[in-house]
């Protein structure tokens, strides 16, 4: 059985695991490679998936129908402490002990 590099633990420690930390102060490999060289979803070269950027287009797509169709709230999300920039490792992040933004649906839209 072959292991994908996504999955090789030599590579990412925990990697079943969803860690987005883990891409935080440009992390490396035990070897001192970079991380993002083995983070390969699609392929990469001439050998990289043709439906990469159809697979791009549905994820947009499908947020869009979701963010269309229902009315969300926030849930047990505090704006100060888990969406409001407290930090900022190129991407700026809130509070580090926070939970993020967590949502509920509050109703669906119908069509008038």
């Amino acid at each position: 059985m072959t292991l994908d590099v996504i999955y090789d633990e030599t590579v990412f420690h925990n990697p079943h695991d969803f860690v987005p930390e883990r891409w935080l102060n440009n992390p490396k490999t035990s070897d001192g490679d970079p991380l993002t060289r083995f983070f390969v979803p699609f392929g990469k070269g001439p050998r990289m998936c043709i439906g990469m950027n159809l697979a791009c287009v549905e994820k947009c797509l499908g947020l869009a129908t979701l963010l269309r169709r229902f009315k969300f709230e926030l849930y047990e999300t505090d704006i100060n402490d888990n969406i409001e920039i407290k930090h900022d490792f190129f991407v700026p992040s809130p509070k580090l002990d926070s939970k993020g933004l967590r949502v509920k649906i509050k109703s669906v839209v119908t069509e008038s």
